[in-house]
């Protein structure tokens, strides 16, 4: 044991010496997270979602949930800043004095040895430490924190620049630029110029190593899935990693939370500020004696003022957003808990703006339950206000709510009537995304109805117009549609393609959710085609996906998936154990539709093992549920299910 940990720490001074020299080279370029900015008077992501947390209505329980959820930290703060100004809070990056993990890269920048700084943080420690070492911006040093100073990447002008920071997600000097992040990383997505840093920094730049400082890997829904991406030329990388043992490993090593699986290099455990002190000290003859500089700041004062503000209404506000992060992680029951709260507050206040948005936000939590009798009340709830209070969008978007869930309830003709309704509403208004999402809602009714070549024809017009407006997501979602349409007619070549492009494009944006929900769609392709195997590897590659985004409504659909597939393979206790998964996570989520299915799923394989009465018994538990929440096409399904074993006389009496 001791002599490992001698070769563990030998390992580390090694690479350090490494590392030391790749910089005196001018090989290294930086690659900084949150963490660097620790002990300069600013709060880690965590501690920030933690204190905000706190000033909502959420319980300790809830607050628990949250925090703990892989809800990233961008996604988190965008959910706020939808709903309520955020520029209190942002105010805090403002503050703070450069630390000495600040002073060290200031000081490499200064020498010339690194000239691609790219950091996630939106403070401005970096750049005062530039100019409290002599560094002036605009000359010594540029900043690069919007969409149009990205486009230096991708227009070549980097070789002009002695030395860039790349503040990816936006900078607090500009609130814009970080507003712009937040919808993105909310969305899923990432933009082309965004897309172009990255590749850039980890496959294209002149330099040929990356030294990773203070990143936790959790940028899931854009860095992260970007990285994962790169193809052909990549740098190696070194990771640094705190940690209170010492150790290296190759960066490939680790399955989980690592987008750096395809790359080479090191990850270094070890103490960061040790670390740091020892790659200065290697070159303190060219950058200066080291010396430790910590800070705190009062930021806790500036959240208590951004809560404050939210106690107006009787705090409406508060269960809002709490109820909207609960959503956003899939606990539907306790987002419908808080929206009801708001509702009733809204009420009272007669708050009719607010009171269309809660039926609009309880509609969704619960059609993510199955439970689409109630979402459509709510729905309809909101279709009422936005009519009085004559706001057409909200009209719009009321009438695609209800044609989704009507077609999600096998009433395809009201789902049409409901999508011409909207579409109606978007070309009146001049809504061109409105348009392209009641077209797609009109191909996937018909679709439903048997209409298949109807069916592409809406999808295809949808198509147009997202390719038109530049909407990627939009795009992807046509793919998907139009792969789905060719899935219907059989033509499973045809819907392997669209559902490759839809795929294509999902990885592109950095849309993790859409990529598992088209590796699930070609695995249910492959699976009609009897490649049981192929099914098998892309129901994976999706379930995979949802564990690390913490999409548990999804790890579940993964798992029904797989049980189906072992099912037809003749391998029941596969099957068996796959639908027993999905079966425990609806029940943690409280969506009863998809623990009646569970239920039908596994009847199904208990019948095939003619263990007739433990079949009934679990199509009885799903009948039961189904008569509750009132969704047809699974109840009579479950119905035919019980006439043909007791029809067929192969059992007498349950």
């Amino acid at each position: 044991m001791l002599r490992d940990e001698r070769f563990s720490k030998r390992g580390i001074e090694d690479r350090i010496q490494e590392v030391s020299e790749s910089i005196k080279r001018d090989e290294v370029a930086l690659f900084c997270g949150a963490g660097i900015s620790k002990n300069s008077g600013l709060p880690l992501a965590n501690e920030l979602k933690k204190s905000m947390l706190e000033k909502l209505s959420a319980n300790e329980e809830e607050i628990v949930e949250i925090a703990r959820s892989k809800l990233p930290f961008e996604a988190f703060m965008g959910i706020v800043r939808f709903n309520e100004d955020i520029s209190k809070v942002l105010d805090v990056f403002r503050g703070g004095k450069p630390n000495t993990n600040h002073i060290l890269i200031a000081r490499l920048a200064r020498s010339g040895h690194v000239r691609v700084i790219l950091t996630t943080n939106f403070d401005l420690l970096i750049e005062k430490a530039m100019k409290k070492e002599g560094m002036k911006r605009g000359l010594d040093f540029r900043v690069f924190y919007d969409e149009d100073q990205f486009s230096a990447v991708s227009s070549g002008n980097l070789d002009m620049i002695r030395v860039g920071v790349f503040k990816i997600h936006g900078s607090v000097e500009d609130k814009k630029s970080i507003r712009t992040t937040l919808d993105e990383v909310a969305s899923r997505t990432l933009s082309d110029k965004r897309m172009d840093l990255i590749r850039y920094l980890f496959s294209t730049g002149p330099h040929k190593k990356v030294l990773i400082l203070g990143y936790s890997c959790s940028d899931l829904f854009d860095i992260t899935p970007q990285i994962q991406n790169i193809d052909g030329n990549r740098k190696e990388v070194l990771f640094v990693e705190h940690s209170n043992s010492e150790r290296t490993e190759d960066i490939r090593t680790r399955r989980e939370k690592n987008p750096f699986a395809n790359f080479a290099g090191t990850r270094l455990a070890c103490d960061t500020d040790q670390f740091i002190e020892r790659i200065w000290n290697s070159l303190k003859s060219e950058i200066g004696e080291y010396a430790i500089r910590t800070f705190e700041t009062p930021w806790r004062k500036r959240i208590e003022d951004w809560g404050k503000a939210l106690d107006e209404n009787k705090g409406c506000l508060k269960y809002f957003i709490t109820g909207s992060m609960l959503y956003s992680i899939s606990d539907f029951r306790k987002a419908i808990a808080c929206f009801r709260k708001t509702l009733e507050i809204d009420k009272e206040v007669e708050d009719e703006v607010g009171q269309a948005a809660c039926y609009g936000s309880l509609g969704n939590a619960y059609h993510g339950l199955g439970e689409f009798e109630n979402a459509v009340k709510c729905f309809e709830g909101s279709l009422e206000i936005a009519k009085r209070i004559r706001d057409r969008k909200k009209e719009s978007s009321s009438y695609t709510n209800l044609g989704t869930v009507y077609f999600d309830m096998g009433k395809f003709n009201e789902a049409i009537r409901f999508h011409d309704k909207s579409l109606e509403i978007d070309r009146t208004i001049g809504d061109n995304a409105g348009e392209a999402a009641s077209l797609a809602g009109l191909g996937n009714a018909y679709q439903g109805l048997g209409e298949f070549d109807k069916a592409i024809e809406y999808h295809k017009r949808s198509l147009e117009i997202s390719e038109w407006l530049g909407e990627k997501t939009g795009e992807t979602t046509c793919y998907t549609n139009l792969g789905n349409a060719y899935h219907g007619l059989r033509e499973f070549d045809r819907a392997i393609e669209y559902h490759g492009r839809s795929l294509k494009i999902a990885r592109q944006i950095g849309d993790r959710a859409m990529e598992a929900r088209c590796y699930t769609n070609l695995g249910i392709v492959y699976f009609d085609r009897g490649e049981f195997d192929r099914a098998i590897e892309y129901h994976g590659r999706s379930l995979k996906i949802a564990r690390q985004i913490g999409d548990r409504a999804m790890e579940a659909r993964c798992y029904t998936n797989l049980g189906i597939v072992y099912f037809d393979r003749g391998e029941f206790d596969r099957a068996i154990e796959y639908h027993g998964r999905s079966l425990k996570i609806a029940r943690q989520i409280g969506d009863r539709a998809m623990e009646a299915n569970c239920f039908i799923n596994l009847g199904d394989v208990y019948r095939d093992l003619k263990n007739l009465k433990k079949a009934i018994k679990l199509y009885s538990r799903s009948k039961a549920i189904l008569e509750k929440i009132g969704q047809t096409p699974l109840l009579d399904i479950v119905r035919n299910r019980l006439v043909n074993i007791y029809e067929t006389g192969r059992i007498q009496e349950y």
